[in-house]
C-alpha cells in the first residue's frame, strides 16, 4: 500500500479562531488536486471565559485526533477597534495552537490578506466571494455538503487549508516543512496599515 508520500498525497487542516466560533476545514491534496475531507465550526458557548477556551482546546484536539492532519495552517488575524475583542480572539487562537501543538503538528501561519490573495486573486474579497471560490475549489455546494451548511467560518477555514496547500510544491517532503512557517515582519507591517486605514475588524467577535 502507498504511503501518502509516496503517492504525494497531504492531509491539511485549516483553523479560522474566533472565540465564539471557531472554524475547521480538512482537505486533500492529491498532486495538484484538492479534495474536501471535512469541515464543521466549534461553539465555545456563553460560559466563563475559561470554560470557552477549554472548549476551543479540547474540540480542536479531537479534531487532530480523529483526521490526523499531516499540516495545520491557522489565520492570523488582527483587531484594530476593541482591544477586548483583540485580546479575546487572541486567546481562543492561543487555545486553538496549543491544541495543535500539544497533538506535535506541524503548523503554519498565514495572514487573512495572503489567504484571500491566494483563493480569490485579491485582498479585499467579501465572505460571499471566499465562500464561492471555495465550493469551486473543492468542488462542493456553496449551501450545503449534504445535510451539512457550509458557513462562513467553515469556509474560512477550508480557505486557510488551501492557501496552505497552494503553496505547497507538488513534489512536497515532509521533512523540509518547517513546525512553524512565520511570515516576515513587513508582511504584516504592510496589512495592518492597510487595515487601520480601512477601518477593518474581525466579524466573528460578536
Amino acid at each position: 500500500m502507498l504511503t501518502n508520500q509516496e503517492r504525494r498525497s497531504i492531509t491539511i487542516l485549516g483553523i479560522d479562531p474566533g472565540l465564539r466560533h471557531t472554524g475547521y476545514g480538512i482537505i486533500e491534496k492529491i498532486e495538484n488536486k484538492l479534495f474536501p475531507i471535512a469541515f464543521g465550526v466549534i461553539t465555545s458557548g456563553e460560559g466563563a471565559l475559561s470554560d470557552r477556551l477549554a472548549k476551543i482546546f479540547g474540540d480542536v484536539r479531537k479534531v487532530v485526533q480523529d483526521y490526523q492532519p499531516d499540516l495545520c495552517a491557522i489565520e492570523i488575524v488582527f483587531v484594530n477597534i476593541n482591544p477586548k475583542s483583540s485580546l479575546a480572539l487572541g486567546q481562543a487562537r492561543g487555545a486553538a495552537i496549543c491544541a495543535l501543538s500539544e497533538s506535535n503538528k506541524k503548523i503554519t501561519e498565514i495572514t487573512a490578506l495572503q489567504i484571500k490573495q491566494r483563493v480569490t486573486g485579491h485582498g479585499r474579497a467579501t465572505k460571499k466571494q471566499i465562500k464561492k471560490m471555495v465550493s469551486r475549489f473543492l468542488r462542493l455546494d456553496v449551501n450545503t455538503n449534504g445535510s451539512k451548511k457550509i458557513t462562513n467560518d467553515s469556509a474560512d477555514a477550508l480557505a486557510c487549508a488551501i492557501a496552505c496547500a497552494m503553496q505547497l510544491p507538488i513534489d512536497y517532503q515532509f521533512e523540509n516543512y518547517p513546525k512553524q512557517n512565520n511570515k516576515p515582519l513587513s508582511i504584516f507591517k504592510q496589512q495592518h496599515r492597510r487595515r487601520i486605514a480601512t477601518r477593518w475588524k474581525s466579524v466573528d467577535i460578536q
